[in-house]
């Protein structure tokens, strides 16, 4: 119960794209899914990555019903549903882990990333929570920031980086099958 199934991530993530494409200009607001980064000897996947002069949000989703309990302190946090209670890591420690693999393989600092976690489903914060925690408010908080900390220009190279990211991570999970289909044969 404290992992979601494959289904629900799927459907999880089929509502933000859902909720970016229908509320924000996409003239002002480029969306990109499912971003690999690079962080030390691993890849990490950011659920969606939205790039505006307003700065770049990470965004990571989390699809929970019942009573969230967790502050920003916490190693862990606790779902309550239907009596019981279920553990889940502190979302707030991995999704600084990504916006910090996000800003550094963008070479952009800290202060042009906006790191925020969407709680979709039908869930109910019990602890104050961080004001990047939300509960399905993404375009709310993302038209909240009015200030633009990005030109035009480093919003263009920004999305362009990020496309041969994914470019890139593409072609590479292309020659990895390829290969292990040599080693392991095609059973």
């Amino acid at each position: 119960m404290d992992t979601p199934s494959l289904t629900e991530a799927r459907e999880n993530q089929a509502r933000a794209k859902l909720a970016e494409g229908v509320f924000l200009d996409s003239h002002d607001f480029h969306t990109f899914n499912n971003v690999p980064v690079q962080a030390g000897l691993r890849t990490i996947q950011i659920d969606h990555v939205i790039v505006s002069r307003f700065g770049i949000f990470a965004v990571e989703t989390k699809n929970r019903n019942g009573w969230i309990y967790g502050s920003r302190s916490d190693r862990q946090w606790t779902q309550m549903i239907a009596g019981r209670k279920y553990k889940f890591p502190n979302p707030l420690r991995r999704s600084l882990i990504h916006t910090l693999g996000l800003a550094k393989a963008l070479g952009l600092s800290m202060n042009k990333m906006h790191p925020v976690i969407v709680f979709w489903g039908n869930c109910e914060f019990r602890t104050i929570m961080p004001l990047n925690v939300l509960n399905n408010k993404l375009t709310g908080f993302i038209k909240s920031k009015k200030k633009a900390i990005l030109t035009d220009a480093e919003v263009a190279v920004v999305c362009a980086k990020l496309n041969r990211m994914k470019e890139t991570t593409a072609r590479d999970t292309g020659r990895t099958a390829k290969m292990l289909m040599r080693w392991f044969g095609k059973n």
